[in-house]
């Protein structure tokens, strides 16, 4: 333990002022999957519970972003969103299955993967689909167009081909829980359990898609670090490409490196060398937390994700305590795996002409609201970690003002200093003015909210988040059958775990119809919610006219403990005209 606490020191203590802007400043960019971003923000209880040296060197060299939130509370269209510097809606990239459906660099190339997926009509249908979504850009790509040398090693996630995925990279963005099956023409078809439970959501299947928490196959372990070990592997390439004298040599371009690790992400396991890091005084507080957010009555919408997702009904104080021990402690390997990268970087003694940016594509839930993994608009899944160090950036300031994902594109041209925006519809706005850089945008350009929108699997209907001031609301799409389904309002300031909905308060009325104003003009949710009911039943029309033999029998192998009447539900809703 005393190595891992020495690497922190000397790397942190390299810099102790910010330095002026060189001309052109490399980029690190280091992303995990899934960390809850009250574990960086200082006033919320969750971020005592695990020692974080390394992030707290960071946050003391640079600003913390603790009111940033994610675009899609999931991973690939999260990532989708944050990669083109758009909200889902904007580019139709809705679900693990739905991440860019077309080649980034040719929208007249199918992803790969996606060209196997017969519900989406194949490689022509992706095409199409593909340029419904005009994609113009990405991080990478926009760095490139601006000299950089850009290197992605990690998970990626994001769909849009091979130029997404290079050597180094994983995760295409299709996630696959299902079998591979032969359709009636004796055509190899890509079936995931994923597409249904994303695509035929509104067939309201009240069914569980996993069992995380009990059973043999249960993604529990506080012995053995076992999940996301490949996670040291890119550390080591991200490790190796800073050392390379062709990266940070004399003479070398700027470099834009993305690293990208998996952990926190489930199955929760982790083992006592990072579990030493996790305060158990500040541990057993934040159950209690958790407990009494578990108990409280349901909206009818947690009320089917809880099912959909295997939580049992009752609080098991076991389960819940070894769930959050092996979280944290995967964040505690998160923050050491930082620290052996920004070691690497101080070595290669570029570390002062180096921007850092320090995010997650989303939080979890960790059985708050009786729910688990994200998938959700409350606090642990839709916010995230954000942290900036670099040249000129203040040290340890904490920003409150509400940003999201979609806003690094923008900021990453502004620290390379880009002369123009591209034209990509870019529906973020820089964080340049609040780390001392001059935006191509001017900062009052931005607007005093966020937007997160979430249609994946999980859930039967589409979500919509709108954060601004005190205040939170969360819209549903309100389309057939779910016409009825109530929104949420909550006052996060003086109710931060969410505990009371002020949507039926009289005293909030008005201001529950003013958000809703200012969430309709960002985005049209019951437009986009029927236009996603009707799209998603095209795609399972074509899938069982595909499969004829086979769709019942694989719809079966999508959800356990799937019945007939299950089976009876699921076809009337496939016979049913979803215009209507």
């Amino acid at each position: 333990m005393r190595l891992l606490v020495v690497a922190v020191l000397m790397w942190a203590l390299v810099v102790v002022v910010a330095a002026a802007v060189p001309a052109r400043p490399n980029i690190l960019f280091f992303e995990c999957d899934e960390m809850d971003g009250r574990e960086v923000d200082p006033n919320h209880p969750t971020s005592k519970v695990t020692r974080k040296p390394n992030l707290d060197a960071l946050m003391a060299r640079g600003v913390n972003f603790v009111g940033t939130y994610c675009n899609n509370p999931l991973c690939s269209p999260s990532r989708a969103s944050m990669f083109t510097g758009r909200r889902s809606s904007s580019i139709r990239a809705w679900s693990n299955v739905k991440p860019l459906l077309a080649d980034v660099t040719d929208s007249s190339k199918p992803d790969p993967t996606c060209a196997k997926i017969v519900g989406y009509g194949g490689a022509a249908g992706c095409v199409d689909l593909g340029k419904a979504q005009n994609v113009s850009t990405t991080i990478n790509l926009a760095m490139a167009a601006e000299g950089y040398a850009v290197k992605l090693l990690g998970k990626m996630d994001t769909g849009g081909g091979p130029t997404m995925t290079p050597e180094g990279t994983f995760a295409t963005g299709f996630h696959s829980q299902g079998t591979w099956a032969n359709s009636s023409n004796n055509a190899s078809t890509y079936y995931p359990g994923d597409l249904l439970h994303s695509w035929a959501q509104s067939a309201n299947i009240s069914r569980a898609v996993f069992a995380p928490l009990e059973g043999p196959n249960k993604w529990i372990d506080i012995e053995h670090a076992t999940s996301n070990v490949h996670d040291w592997d890119t550390i080591e390439s991200c490790q190796n490409f800073l050392r390379d004298p062709a990266t940070t040599g004399a003479g070398a371009p700027p470099f834009f490196l993305y690293c990208s690790v998996v952990n926190p992400h489930p199955p929760y396991t982790s083992n006592a060398t990072w579990e030493a890091f996790v305060e158990r005084d500040q541990l057993a507080a934040s159950l209690a937390a958790t407990e009494k957010t578990f108990r409280i009555k349901q909206h009818p919408t947690d009320a089917f994700s809880s099912a959909a997702e295997g939580v049992p009904l009752e609080w098991d104080p076991k389960v819940a305590h070894d769930m959050a021990l092996a979280y944290h402690g995967q964040i505690a390997e998160v923050d050491e795996m930082l620290g052996r990268v920004m070691a690497a970087l101080t070595a290669a003694g570029v570390q002062d002409k180096t921007f850092v940016v320090f995010t997650s594509d989303h939080g979890e839930m960790h059985l708050e609201h009786r729910l688990v993994e994200k998938m959700s608009m409350y606090e642990p899944s839709a916010r995230v970690p954000l942290i900036i160090a670099g040249p000129n950036v203040p040290h340890g300031v904490v920003s409150r003002t509400f940003v999201s994902l979609v806003d690094l594109l923008p900021t990453f041209l502004d620290m390379a200093g880009a002369t123009a925006l591209p034209d990509a519809n870019l529906d973020g706005n820089s964080l340049a003015p609040l780390i001392n850089l001059t935006a191509l945008r001017p900062l009052d350009s931005r607007p005093p909210y966020i937007v997160s929108e979430f249609a994946g699997d999980c859930a039967n209907g589409p979500q919509f988040m709108l954060r601004e001031g005190h205040m939170k609301l969360i819209q549903y799409g309100q389309q057939p059958p779910f016409v009825d389904v109530p929104p949420q309002l909550f006052n996060i300031t003086e109710d931060p775990y969410e505990l009371v909905n002020l949507a039926n308060d009289p005293n909030h009325q008005a201001e529950l119809t003013r958000l809703d104003q200012v969430l309709m003009s960002a985005v049209d949710y019951r437009a986009v919610s029927r236009e996603l009911l009707i799209e998603n039943h095209e795609h399972v029309s074509r899938w069982v006219a595909a499969l004829p033999d086979q769709w019942e029998n694989l719809l079966r192998q999508a959800y356990l403990d799937f019945s007939d009447s299950d089976m009876a539900k699921f076809k009337t809703w496939l016979a049913a005209d979803p215009t209507v």
